[in-house]
């Protein structure tokens, strides 16, 4: 009688941990939408057979902002890197844009952006990358990038007790 009470909550709990680990997701994922609001979103899917083809990064917008890299694999996405893109120079102009810094993605190992991204789509079935604009000349988005990607890594740092997997340092 003990043994069975005690098995049930070994697997309660164990249940219970997978269901919080969900939700962790869940939870991250809602505070991301909060935090990112009113941003300009467009996402950038890529598969090995786009890897191997030349990659559009037409849709992906020249102007500051962050992004968010997941991994997806058997439909599930895991989320795998935060990232600005845009430092703002004393003048107000930017330096470094969305669509330069996802396109080139350097990263230690990988000189090239394709061959980082390769290195992710042998591990996942396809990459999605979401980007955000928060800043431009025209005042529209007026949030520096740095300060949005703090945000972003707080929230998940506040959520998991660590950084992104491909998240360094910070």
């Amino acid at each position: 009688m003990i043994y069975i009470k005690l098995q049930r909550e070994i697997y309660g709990l164990k249940y219970h941990y997978l269901k919080e680990k969900m939700s962790k997701f869940e939870r991250f994922e809602k505070e991301k939408r909060a935090i990112l609001e009113g941003f300009k979103k467009g996402v950038i899917i890529l598969t090995r057979k786009k890897l191997m083809k030349r990659v559009n990064w037409c849709g992906i917008e020249d102007k500051a902002g962050v992004y968010i890299i997941y991994g997806v694999i058997h439909g599930k996405r895991q989320l795998l890197y935060i990232g600005k893109a845009g430092e703002i120079l004393n003048s107000g102009d930017v330096k470094y844009r969305l669509k330069k810094r996802i396109s080139s993605a350097p990263r230690k190992g990988c000189s090239l952006g394709k061959q980082y991204y390769n290195k992710l789509v042998k591990r996942f079935n396809k990459i999605e990358i979401e980007w955000y604009v928060t800043f431009d000349e025209d005042k529209k988005y007026n949030v520096i990038p740095v300060k949005v990607e703090a945000d972003l890594i707080q929230a998940y740092y506040d959520i998991f007790n660590c950084l992104p997997p491909e998240n360094k340092e910070f």
